[in-house]
């Protein structure tokens, strides 16, 4: 059980979680390319970061820390709903998802 939750679920629920956080990047317009591949004029913390260009866009230092609040949460929000339903999922192991009651 160990095994599963650590190697198969655990992996899916970080997967998942990076994947949230760079959907709400792309989401706001910001080239995933100038996340993985930065230079020295990236800055997504802190009050004093200049501001930063992707896709033609100009980024204030207020929406950097905005973006990046989201994005955090965003995590956050994933690994709560993924071990959520990893509970369900594990409940469910000796029987189908469809015909295991909810909230039994």
């Amino acid at each position: 059980v160990l095994c599963h939750s650590y190697l198969f679920a655990g992996m899916m629920e970080g997967l998942f979680s990076i994947l949230a956080f760079f959907c709400v990047f792309w989401a706001n317009g910001v080239n995933l390319a100038d996340l993985c591949f930065p230079d020295s004029r990236l800055h997504f913390s802190g009050s004093d970061a200049p501001i930063f260009h992707s896709n033609g866009r100009d980024y204030s230092a207020d929406e950097q820390t905005k973006i990046l609040s989201v994005g955090n949460s965003a995590v956050y929000a994933n690994i709560i709903l993924c071990q959520m339903f990893h509970i369900w999922f594990c409940r469910t192991r000796a029987t189908s998802v469809t015909q295991h009651p909810l909230f039994t």
